[in-house]
This record gives structure tokens, C-alpha cells and sequence, in this order.
């Protein structure tokens, strides 16, 4: 007999039992198909990330959507803008804020909406619930239509500390625009409180008749400008009121010169919390809303724009410049106005037609080259060469600017270029719902409007339409609205 033969075998090692014996076939095949520890442990590893990518993208997606959702309600900002508009059929639900449709109040707090309103022969204050009217006040008569004739118009604001009134500053008096300018002087003037529940006259305080007069708010007082002797080189008197009991708490006169030519007679006020802007057409003066004391004495330098709240409903900061007398040249510096006191920046304050809040209270200006970005007390972010423009919108972390024929979108952190979409011609911004923006290209000559939407994220045109029979395209409540000619407007959907 031959030599005994050992043979060595080396199993491989598997989970499960160990057996004896040959296979079966179809227990062999399985073997094959049995996975090692070291692949267990690779494909655990490979779940594992394929989960946690799927779950990052969930959060992202998670965080995109709130952040789109928190954009509702800002001015601009339309729910889904995915699909070109069409003119739909119907009206609007409410009419369109603006000079002859005025809200002053939304409806809220079991109140009406308070509407300053033209129509008809008569400017009225009117309450209005669920879209009817429940109660109107008689402001005044409108005036037959006249080459020229520029009337004083009725003045109204939601009393300050009392949201259950509104005070209105009410007369008659204006100018003639036509050969030669002239003043028609007031025969009466009248402070009317009206309560918002029913439209009663609460209060009504009778003023002396006079050349013109502005009604504002500063924080918790009512102020009145007036010129003083109804000449139009007379200073003017600014004076604060008591709201509630019409006390005077303050007055003071600003010295003016003669009017130049070409400007109105009317004082040009505007108010920011604790400050008063007086343009006379000398250049603002600028006071404390406290106690009537002079900050700043007016020497040419006039209100070139403000910054708004990201709601755009109250002013925050006024922006006061000299402005070049041939029109031509750029703005130097700008001084920004705030509650805090004021900041010289170079160049133009841009007003910023939307604000996400992602950036934080960032100022932008130009000085006609470049963008520039600060802090609000004046220290520098960065600087985007060759970037201008006027119209301006801060989403998402991006700054768009559209210098009539190229929308920028630049990088709010670092200044850098993302992108560019060039018009075919004069374009505008229009709105965004915080995945693509809306522009208009061109303003309706043709009694149409071509759109353009853009990707946020890299330019990319997403469609092009235009819409007929109109010339201009807005937002109101969420909503595209376009306006014709006259501006009627036309519900888009």
C-alpha cells in the first residue's frame, strides 16, 4: 500500500454553525451567496452613509422651506413663481394700495381696515370690512381737473398710541402750475380724530388757515409744519402735539430763504423714531423729535432717500445728501440718520427694495463703479468692482442689483460674483419667492410686458413670457398685478 496521504484544508471562516460532511447542492450555492463579516461591516458602513446623506438632505430641505416660508408677507415676494403668469379672469380681492387708495390700517383686532380714499367727486376716510365699506368720513371735495392746479390733499395716520383712531389734517388751498407759479391760500384747516370701530368724530381741532401745512407722526406725538405768515420765503414752524389732548409739547422755527424756482411752497417732512426731517427747499433740518432742538442746521444738504423696515412700513434711517446741481455727478457722501445718531458713507445709501434679514442691518451704496457693503455703524464688509445699480434685493444671502440692463447677484458675505442675467432692455426687479427672481424687461411701451425668471442659485433662465394689455407688473398681498394705462389693475395667476 502506498504512503498515507494528509490533506490540509483551510476553511473559510463564516458565521453560523460549523457542519461536517459535504454540502448539498443547493446548501453550496447558498454558501456562496453568504456574506463575509468584512462585507457585513462594509455595507453597514456604506447604509450608514447613504443614510446620514439622506438624512443632511432632508435637513436642508427641511431648512430651505422654512426659509422660503418666512419670506411671506415681505413686499416682493410671491408664493411660487415655477410657471409663467397669465392675466386671470376676475378683479382683485382688495384694491391696490397706493396715492388714491391709501391704507393706513389693515384689518385687524376686530377693527376695519382704514382706507384715505379718492373717488367719485369727494376724498374720503373709510372703514372697511371684509372688502364692504361700513363707514366713511367726508375729507374733502375733489376739485374739478385743471391744467396746473395741484390741490393740497387731505393728510391721515393711525394716531400715535392709540390704535383705535386716526388723525387727519384736512383743508382746502394749493398752487397753480401753469404760466407762472401761484399760491392758493388755505381758508381752513381742521385736525379731525376719527375712531375706527364706527367712523365717529372723536375730537376736531381748528387751526388758523395758512399757506401749507404737513402732518406727521414721531414716535408717540403728532407733529405739524406750517409755514409761519404764509409768505413763501417765511420760516417755518414745526410744532408738537400731544395726540390725545392736543397739548403743545414743543415748537420750533426753521429758518428758510427764498423758494427757488421751480420748487413748491409745501414743507417736505419726514420723521424716523426720535428725529424730524424740514425741507423747505433750503436742504433738510434735522431735530429732535424729544424736545424740538436743532441737530442739524440746514446748508444745502437735502433727504435723498431712507431705509425701511424689512416690511417696508416704517422708516428706520433717513439718508441726506448734496445733490450735484447739473444732475450728472455722483453723489460724494451720504449721511445716514438713524435714532442712534449718524454715519458718513461714500457714495449713494441704496434703499433696498427687499430684505430678508440674511445679512443682517447691512447698508449697501454706490459711488456710480462700484458696490460697497457696511456695517450700519459705517465699518466696512467688502467691495464689489464693477458691480452698480440702483434697484437692489438682499435673499438668501445674496445681493441682486440691476443696473437697468444686467441683474448682478453677488455673494452677501464676501462680495464676490455669482452671477449675471443680461436684458434685452431696460429691466427692472419684480419679485422673487426665494428660488428664482422675476424681472421686467422693458416698461410696457407696447402695451406689453416681457418677463424673465432666473434662478437664484446660478442665473439660470428658467422660462420668458409676456403678458398683453398691460404696462407694468407689481406685487399686492403674495400676488403678481399687473397695471394698463390707466391704471386699472389686472389680477396675474
Amino acid at each position: 500500500m502506498g504512503a498515507k496521504q494528509r490533506l490540509e484544508v483551510e476553511l473559510e471562516d463564516v458565521d453560523g454553525p460549523e457542519s461536517v460532511g459535504p454540502l448539498p447542492a443547493d446548501a453550496a450555492a447558498a454558501r456562496r451567496w453568504r456574506l463575509t463579516r468584512v462585507q457585513v461591516r462594509v455595507l453597514a458602513a456604506a447604509g450608514a452613509v447613504l443614510l446620514a446623506l439622506g438624512g443632511a438632505q432632508l435637513v436642508l430641505d427641511a431648512r430651505g422651506r422654512a426659509r422660503i416660508a418666512d419670506l411671506a408677507g415681505l413686499p416682493a415676494v410671491v408664493t411660487d413663481l415655477s410657471a409663467p403668469p397669465r392675466v386671470v379672469a376676475g378683479e382683485l380681492d382688495e384694491r391696490l394700495p397706493g396715492w388714491e387708495y391709501q391704507v393706513l390700517r389693515p384689518e385687524r383686532d376686530g377693527l376695519p381696515s382704514v382706507v384715505r380714499r379718492t373717488g367719485g367727486d369727494a376724498i374720503t376716510l373709510d372703514g372697511v370690512r371684509d372688502g364692504d365699506v361700513v363707514w366713511s368720513v367726508p375729507l374733502r371735495t375733489v376739485d374739478p381737473p385743471a391744467d396746473g392746479w395741484n390741490p393740497y390733499p387731505p393728510q391721515c395716520t393711525v394716531t400715535p398710541g392709540d390704535e383705535t383712531t386716526a388723525t387727519c389734517l384736512v383743508g382746502d388751498g394749493g398752487e397753480w402750475w401753469a404760466d407762472q407759479h401761484e399760491d392758493v391760500p388755505q381758508t381752513s384747516a381742521v385736525v379731525l380724530v376719527v375712531a375706527l370701530a364706527d367712523g365717529r368724530v372723536v375730537h376736531e381741532h381748528v387751526l388758523e388757515p395758512n399757506l401749507s401745512r404737513t402732518l406727521g407722526e414721531a414716535g408717540d406725538r403728532i407733529v405739524l409744519a406750517e409755514r409761519e405768515g404764509g409768505g413763501d420765503a417765511s420760516p417755518v414752524v414745526v410744532t408738537a402735539h400731544d395726540p390725545a389732548t392736543w397739548d403743545v409739547l414743543w415748537r420750533t422755527r426753521v429758518p428758510t430763504g427764498a423758494r427757488p424756482a421751480g420748487y413748491s411752497t409745501q414743507v417736505f417732512t419726514e420723521t424716523v423714531p426720535d428725529l424730524v426731517a424740514v425741507d423747505a427747499g433750503q436742504g433738510a433740518t434735522l431735530l429732535a423729535a424729544v424736545d424740538g432742538s436743532v441737530l442739524r442746521a440746514a446748508d444745502g444738504v437735502a433727504v435723498s432717500g431712507w431705509v425701511m423696515d424689512r416690511a417696508q412700513e416704517d422708516v428706520v434711517a433717513l439718508a441726506l445728501s448734496a445733490q450735484p446741481a447739473d444732475g450728472q455727478r455722483r453723489v460724494q457722501e451720504t449721511e445716514l440718520w438713524t435714532a442712534d445718531g449718524m454715519t458718513v458713507f461714500p457714495g449713494d445709501v441704496l434703499g433696498v427694495h427687499l430684505d430678508d434679514g440674511s445679512l443682517g442691518d447691512v447698508v449697501l451704496t454706490t459711488d456710480g463703479a462700484d458696490l460697497r457693503a457696511w456695517d450700519r455703524d459705517g465699518t466696512p464688509r467688502w467691495t464689489a468692482a464693477g458691480v452698480t445699480g440702483w434697484s437692489v434685493m438682499v435673499v438668501d444671502g445674496r445681493v441682486l442689483v440691476d443696473d437697468d440692463t444686467t441683474l448682478h447677484a453677488v455673494d452677501g458675505r464676501t462680495g464676490g460674483a455669482l452671477w449675471e442675467h443680461t436684458a434685452r432692455t431696460d429691466m427692472s426687479i419684480v419679485a422673487t419667492d426665494g428660488r428664482v427672481v422675476v424681472v421686467q424687461e422693458g416698461f410696457g411701451g407696447q402695451g406689453e410686458v416681457p418677463l424673465t425668471a432666473v434662478g437664484l442659485t446660478d442665473g439660470h433662465e428658467l422660462w420668458r413670457t409676456t403678458v398683453d394689455d398691460i404696462t407694468w407688473v407689481s406685487v399686492a398681498d403674495g400676488r403678481l398685478v399687473g397695471q394698463r394705462d390707466d391704471g386699472t389693475p389686472v389680477p396675474l395667476g
